[in-house]
Parts: C-alpha cells; structure tokens; sequence
C-alpha cells in the first residue's frame, strides 16, 4: 500500500509539471480551468500522499519486527497468525481423525 501511494504522489508531481510548463507554452483548450490555484492544491494532494506513503512504509517495517506467536500448549515461537506449533497441530489432527469428527458425510 506504501509503494502505491509513493508512486502515485510521484506520478501526480509530474503529470502537473508537465501540465505548468504545457500551458505556460501552448496555448491548450480549456486553459482557464486550469489555474494556478488548481495546481497548487494538486501539489499538496500529491505532496501528502508522498509523506503518507513514506510514513506507511515506516509502520510497514516496524510491523515485521514484530515478535511472532507462540504456541498455545508449549509456548514455542510460531509464525504470525498460527496458534499451535507443528508437533502440538499434529497431535490436534490426529485426535480429530480419531473421534472421527472430520470424515465426509454418507451420501444416500
């Protein structure tokens, strides 16, 4: 989300440059609608969007250096959004595949 809205603020930057120097050159259709205060506005949009992405970007790797999950039952360190570790997952599917909770439905 970062790179998209740093890309985009960039991208609107230079889309009016090139739309200042484009009417102080030529003489395009429609030229009142495009003022200077127009402009101006169009480059703070842009100019927010650049330091929100940045900002972003920051929360982004602050957010990967997170201390991961752990493990319900032995509390070993997991990956992020797990809630067993493999040997705990295992012994949980196993029981189930016992009880025999989990097998298909009859068809009849």
């Amino acid at each position: 989300m970062s790179a998209i809205l740093i890309r985009f603020g960039l991208y609107t930057i230079l889309l009016l440059l090139a739309v200042f120097v484009l009417r102080e050159q030529v003489n395009l259709p429609k030229e009142e609608l495009l003022t200077d205060a127009l402009l101006v506005q169009a480059a703070i949009a842009a100019v927010v969007m650049l330091i929100a992405g940045f900002v972003m970007k920051l929360f982004e790797k602050a957010a990967t250096k997170l201390p991961k999950g752990r493990c319900i039952i032995c509390k070993r360190k997991v990956l992020s959004g797990q809630t067993y570790c493999r040997d705990h997952l295992r012994e949980l599917v196993g029981e189930e595949r016992e009880r025999g909770r989990h097998e298909p439905l009859p068809r009849g």
